[in-house]
């Protein structure tokens, strides 16, 4: 069955989004990058295999995204079992470099739990 609800409105939306930004910011790709890029971007659709993954998932979002909408953040960690999510307050697309010294011992603390298991 496909659940296409929150996701046909959610995924509208982060790719109005993407198509908006990438025309204001260019995001410093060459004009054929951005266009693959929302190709590529457009077509992807893992919706209905969300709720398979049975791998131990930490999900990781800026509230600041303006790329990625934040809303993503909740729609995956309902969708994905037992998924652990984090919300890096003024963080944008690239949180990992915005809130590295937080965002490293999350992802680090993450990955050592697997190995203890």
């Amino acid at each position: 069955m496909n659940d296409t609800g929150p996701r046909s409105t959610a995924i509208a939306r982060a790719q109005d989004g993407i198509a908006l930004s990438y025309q204001r910011q260019g995001c410093g790709l060459p004009p054929h990058a951005r266009h693959g890029h929302l190709v590529a971007s457009n077509g992807h659709d893992a919706w209905d295999a969300l709720s398979l993954i049975t791998a131990p998932t930490l999900i990781l979002h800026g509230d600041q995204d303006r790329l990625t909408p934040p809303d993503n953040l909740s729609l995956l960690a309902a969708r994905i079992p037992d998924a652990r999510t984090h919300l890096f307050p003024g963080a944008r697309h690239a949180y990992f470099e915005e809130c590295r010294t937080e965002a490293g011992p999350l992802v680090e603390a993450f990955l050592g739990e697997g190995e203890r298991s």
